[in-house]
């Protein structure tokens, strides 16, 4: 019994770090993933216990994941627009790092908005949901969270190369079909249907389903042949068009 009381005060005196249920519950849908998500709680830990300057080796340490992983955790949610990392000096003049919730805190709003008044929601915060469903949907596939490189990628086909969220995801899916789950081969994809002006997940659908069909056409053999064995069609891969197109 007093083992159990030591342990209750032990346990008491370590304090409880306070999270939102909101964050709890939409996490996901605001693109942060589960590591992420622990991450943030690590931070809030720290924060929530006064400690200004986050101890990187010390949240390595609780995750059991080198401090480099951290670093790369924090620069994507950097990148998705959830956390702002920014130097500040305090009074004593001593600089750190002050880490800054404020977008991710919005994003959680938006959602709850969106929930709660489904008629309001606009055009653009639909691709912004869209955004955040092509990142979940690719660490899905991939099986892994991204390296900071890989999210600037992803986020440079929406933001710079201006393809559409489904678009995106319909390269991917024709990726994961062809077994070569690269964002290389994907970004290959994606430039070989810009240059045929496909620009809706419909329109590459068509476009496939029609160069399917052409694949595996095969004219009838005439009566006099029918005993010699046709040639198997070679499929065409996204390759052999960057490959033509070199050749011209």
């Amino acid at each position: 019994m007093k083992q159990m009381d030591a342990q209750l005060r032990q346990y008491l005196a370590a304090g409880t770090v306070t999270v939102s249920r909101l964050l709890v519950n939409n996490y996901r849908k605001i693109g942060l993933s589960e590591t992420e998500l622990v991450l943030f709680l690590q931070l809030q830990e720290q924060f929530q216990f006064g400690q200004q300057e986050v101890d990187i080796d010390k949240i390595a340490q609780n995750m059991e994941i080198p401090s480099e992983k951290v670093f790369t955790l924090l620069y994507g949610m950097v990148e998705k627009k959830l956390l702002t990392i920014a130097p500040v000096e305090d009074a004593e003049g001593k600089k750190h790092d002050q880490y800054d919730f404020s977008q991710l805190y919005t994003e959680l709003f938006k959602v709850l908005t969106a929930a709660e008044r489904p008629e309001l929601t606009t055009v653009k915060d639909d691709r912004r949901l869209s955004k955040v469903d092509v990142f979940n949907r690719f660490e899905v596939e991939f099986g892994r969270d991204f390296s900071p490189m890989e999210i600037q990628t992803i986020d440079g086909w929406l933001t710079e190369d201006h393809y559409q969220p489904d678009l995106i995801l319909a390269a991917l899916k024709e990726a994961v079909i062809n077994s070569a789950l690269s964002l290389r081969y994907i970004d290959q994809i994606l430039m070989n249907w810009e240059k045929k002006n496909i620009k809706t997940a419909k329109a590459a659908a068509d476009y496939l389903k029609k160069r399917h069909q052409a694949q595996s056409f095969v004219q009838p053999a005439s009566p006099q042949s029918s005993a010699e064995k046709l040639p198997p069609i070679p499929l065409i891969h996204w390759s052999d068009d960057q490959g033509d197109k070199n050749a011209k």
